[in-house]
């Protein structure tokens, strides 16, 4: 994945999907010009992606991620601290997500069922460390 600093044009991502060098190849880019992320994903050898990074003109050193994979644990981990219907002093993510605005430093389920058979899945990618 080939995130350019600065952001970037359409044809800028276009001009990077010609001219592959060999055993690689153009996958996937965004489209900035309608509004969309400056990104380009390519496939290859460690070889051909530096190839393809030096024979591109850069304004900035582009950010590079390379491709990882990914694996569901099963089992997961459960918490009893959330078991009581309402529950003080609780993660700011949970307490976030159970009202329109802001945070009050409490988590309340918003159904009956109080999230009984729900699923949550977590992916941290850690592309943006910034934050």
């Amino acid at each position: 994945i080939i995130l350019p600093d600065g952001g970037c044009r359409q044809g800028d991502l276009e001009a990077l999907a010609a001219n592959m060098p060999n055993n690689t190849r153009a996958l996937i880019h965004g489209h900035p010009d309608s509004g969309g992320l400056c990104f380009f994903v390519m496939e290859g050898t460690r070889e051909g992606v530096l190839q393809k990074l030096t024979m591109h003109h850069w304004k900035n050193t582009p950010n590079v991620e390379t491709d990882t994979a990914v694996y569901l644990d099963q089992y997961g981990q459960e918490s009893d601290k959330l078991k009581d219907d309402v529950e003080g002093d609780v993660p700011w993510g949970l307490d976030r997500i159970d009202a329109r605005e802001g945070l009050d430093g409490s988590f309340k389920p918003m159904s009956q069922k109080g999230g009984v058979d729900v699923h949550v899945y977590v992916m941290d990618t850690g592309i943006r460390t910034s934050h």
